[in-house]
């Protein structure tokens, strides 16, 4: 025995065998002297795979986390360059200016002359900039000027903007800048004429003279759960801008000659409310504070409800339409442009709903009638009625035109159509027909009998998703094309602060509508920035986003894929993302990148939001996985059985069978994928699906990082349940849940929600977690104090624990310890 264990050879596998059994030796340590020889050898051995496997050990460096930091969305800007940029048109001439950003990464303003496409600065940049910092007594660079929002007044020959919370007013011959006696009319709640200006205080409507030399109020019997011309508790961000002091916008639709307003007055009497607690306020309290606020779940007796009012301004007179109250769960009528008035003043269209959004209205109001007239109206067959292709909302696709005839959105067809009702309600055409869908109306030309819009899927051989812009006739003929390019086209919408977006004006069309501006990118295809003419001509090419910064670094494009859905039929769609330093050779970890909810689109089309998607897909792939984002069955933008297939489950919209079917084909064509390494990642309704990846198809997913998921609907506000799920289907809700799946968890779980979320509240994590403690399942849990519905984007400290969570559990290497995340600006 001794020779035996003298010639036993240092082998790793030995030593490894060694660390699993000394345990079992010590056991019998005193029984034999041969045990007691082998067992020291044991112990040596324990000692030395220890020192092995220390220097063994793989590690996911700092500079991983650093490739994947540059994909946060906060940080586009710093990498990309003029992949996002916004015209806004001067008064009304065909001019628009817009921002740019240099390869040294200066800021110039220029100007676009869009009859010809000539270019040239907006102004003179170092006089300006001398002007300024002599005025301010600072030290201003003409290429980081101050302010990134301008207007152009007195016949575009002076330019105000505000900065250091001064407005200002700059000459443009002579760049002598003054400081402006009072700000100019601040948006929506100005009257056309610019004379009035309609605001809130005590939960009534006021009006005041843009002149600031009179007031007076409109309503006088406004209480704070019924007040007028305010959005609802359930806005899904109500606590968010009250602890932020945002002012409340008065909720106003001025008639065209600025005499009447229409408004509403906003019932939640009756609806239950919700509760946050802040656990550690910002002022210092030891104290945790509590917000309540009205928050209407599935199935509760009262919702908030939107009663129509008229005001007369002149007379100060309320006239209450006799309308039955009109649902209202996340947006108002007025938020989702829901309301129309007459040229002439006389008659003011609104849309109403019911709860469950199975009919649509359009109502019709004569000033001093005192009645209201049902136009049209449309019940569902099946599922609910879509005024737009997206959700009850958003914006619905309606336009009143001046002799009242309607354009009116319908899915009825089984796709997503225009159709031309005449005043009197009577359907005259179809406007737009076949398999495609139409996305937005961008512009409605009277005098051409015209409608320009973008609409999806028309395109043969090519992704269905991608969006371009046509015209059509009302009577429709004469279907055009006017953006050829193979590629997703499209303007992001403007961002900037409340008092910034006042000044611009910003739109696709020029104001005579003879020119627009285009942006159009792929996933794999940076960004592309031109003017055309109405008829779609190439006027001139502006500006090519630069990615050269991003190169730098190691990037691998973007990939879009088709597959097959579950049912081996129906294509499906995706994005595929790989490290920057790709190698093919390797196998790879993937992370199934999840939204869950009917009215999104997983997969984005634009390069800039696929690379910067707020769900990091491309920030993942760095740290050494494939992910992927994927739209199966019941998601938005295609034909009405694709769309509807999850209608009454909420947990097969954009089926995970799907998603399984497409990643295993996606295998097949790319071996470096390890199918036996496969994690889930989402927020929000992408929470939800990332926790039900893992609960309900734990033999595929084996990780999932769930951040602020709705996990059980009817713990979440009703105009998410109801319309989808559908009336009276307990079924439905209970199949939707993921707390009954709880004692199912086999796989490691990391769930994150922030303490002040007013959009999902934490109680539904909390809920799930409850259901895991009961079924004495493992998993982690991580509560970002004071963090909102953002949280899951926004938080440094979530967003790095969330990668240290792959990293360890799904890519078995360790994270670089205690990496700090730069916080967005």
């Amino acid at each position: 025995m001794k020779g035996t264990v003298r010639a036993i050879k240092f082998t790793r596998p030995f030593y490894l065998a060694c660390a699993d059994i000394c345990g079992d030796l010590t056991i019998a340590w005193r029984h034999s002297r041969t045990l007691r020889q082998l067992g020291r050898l044991c112990l040596l051995g324990s000692a030395l795979t220890s020192q092995f496997a220390i220097g063994e050990i793989a590690r996911v460096l700092p500079e991983d986390y650093a490739r994947a930091e540059r994909f946060l969305p906060w940080n586009a800007d710093r990498y990309v360059r003029n992949a996002d940029i916004q015209p806004h048109w001067i008064g009304s001439e065909d001019r628009f200016w817009y921002v740019r950003t240099t390869g040294a990464g200066d800021q110039e303003f220029i100007v676009v002359d869009a009859r010809t496409g000539a270019q040239k600065p907006a102004f003179d940049h170092e006089r300006i900039a001398a002007e300024l910092g002599r005025l301010t007594r600072s030290n201003i660079t003409p290429r980081h000027l101050p302010f990134s929002v301008l207007r152009f007044v007195e016949q575009g020959r002076d330019i105000q903007f505000t900065t250091g919370g001064v407005l200002w007013r700059c000459e443009l011959r002579s760049s002598r800048c003054t400081e402006a006696a009072r700000d100019f009319p601040t948006g929506q709640a100005v009257s056309p004429d610019g004379r009035w200006e309609a605001f809130l205080r005590d939960y009534n409507i006021w009006v005041r003279s843009t002149a600031g030399d009179i007031e007076f109020p409109l309503t006088s019997d406004g209480t704070e759960s019924y007040g007028y011309a305010r959005g609802p508790g359930s806005s899904l961000h109500a606590i968010t801008s009250a602890r932020r002091s945002e002012p409340v916008r008065a909720q106003v639709v001025w008639s065209p000659d600025s005499r009447y307003i229409f408004s509403f007055r906003l019932d939640e009497r009756r609806v239950q409310s919700m509760f946050l607690v802040q656990a550690d306020p910002e002022d210092g309290s030891m104290r945790p504070r509590m917000y309540a606020y009205r928050y209407a779940l599935p199935g509760d007796a009262y919702i908030p409800t939107q009663e129509p009012v008229l005001l007369d301004v002149a007379s100060r007179r309320v006239e209450r339409l006799p309308a039955t109250p009109i649902a209202c769960s996340v947006t108002t009528m007025i938020e989702q442009n829901a309301v129309w008035w007459s040229p002439n003043s006389q008659l003011v269209y609104f849309l109403d709903r019911d709860r469950y959004s199975q009919w649509v209205a359009l109502q019709r109001a004569e000033v001093g009638s005192q009645s209201v007239e049902t136009l049209l109206r449309e019940t569902a067959t099946d599922t609910i009625v879509h005024t737009n292709p997206v959700s009850p909302t958003a914006p619905p696709l309606v336009r009143i035109l001046s002799n009242g005839d309607v354009i009116w959105f319908s899915r009825r067809d089984g796709w997503g159509s225009l159709y031309y009702y005449d005043r009197s309600g009577r359907l005259r055409n179809q406007i737009t027909k076949g398999h495609w869908i139409v996305r937005s109306i961008e512009r409605v030309d009277e005098s051409t009998k015209t409608i320009d819009f973008i609409a999806n899927g028309h395109e043969q051989g090519r992704d269905p998703y991608e969006q371009y812009l046509y015209r059509i006739g009302f009577d429709g003929s004469n279907l055009q094309l006017l953006t050829p390019e193979p590629a997703d086209h499209q303007l992001s919408a403007h961002s900037g602060s409340t008092r910034e977006i006042s000044l611009i004006e910003g739109a696709r069309f020029s104001p005579s509508g003879q020119y627009f501006v285009d942006s159009y990118s792929k996933p794999d295809r940076a960004p592309v920035f031109v003017v055309r003419s109405i008829s779609g001509k190439l006027v001139k090419e502006l500006e090519r986003a630069d990615i050269s910064k991003l190169e730098e670094g190691g990037y691998t494009r973007i990939e879009p894929f088709q597959v097959l859905a579950a049912d081996g039929v129906t294509a499906i769609y995706g994005n595929l993302f790989r490290p920057g330093k790709f190698d093919p050779t390797q196998k790879y970890p993937v992370i199934d990148v999840l939204y869950q909810g009917p009215p999104t689109s997983m997969t984005r089309r634009g390069f800039l939001q696929a690379a910067f998607d707020n769900y990091g897909p491309q920030s993942l792939a760095e740290l050494g996985f494939i992910a992927v984002t994927m739209d199966g069955r019941g998601g938005p933008f295609r034909e009405n059985a694709f769309s509807d297939y999850g209608y009454g489950r909420l947990d097969k919209v954009s089926d995970l069978d799907d998603h399984i079917a497409g990643i295993r084909q996606l295998a097949r064509r790319y071996p470096y994928m390890d199918l036996e390494r496969v994690g889930a990642d989402g927020a929000s309704g992408g929470g939800y699906a990332a926790a039900h990846a893992l609960l309900a198809h734990g033999d595929f997913y084996k990780v999932a990082v769930a951040a602020e998921g709705n996990h059980d609907q009817r713990a979440y506000q009703f105009g998410w349940g109801e319309p989808y799920i559908g009336r009276n289907n307990e079924e439905g809700y209970e199949l939707s849940s993921n707390l009954p799946l709880a004692p199912c968890l086999t796989g490691k779980l990391l769930l994150m929600h922030g303490e002040l979320d007013d959009n999902v509240p934490p109680t539904l994590t909390l809920k799930l977690a409850s259901a895991l403690m009961k079924a004495n399942k493992d998993f982690d849990l991580i509560i970002v104090p004071n963090g909102n519905h953002t949280a899951y984007y926004t938080a440094p400290y979530f967003i790095r624990r969330k990668w240290d969570f792959f990293v360890k559990n799904l890519l078995g290497k360790e994270p670089p310890a205690n990496y700090t995340i730069s916080a967005p600006q």
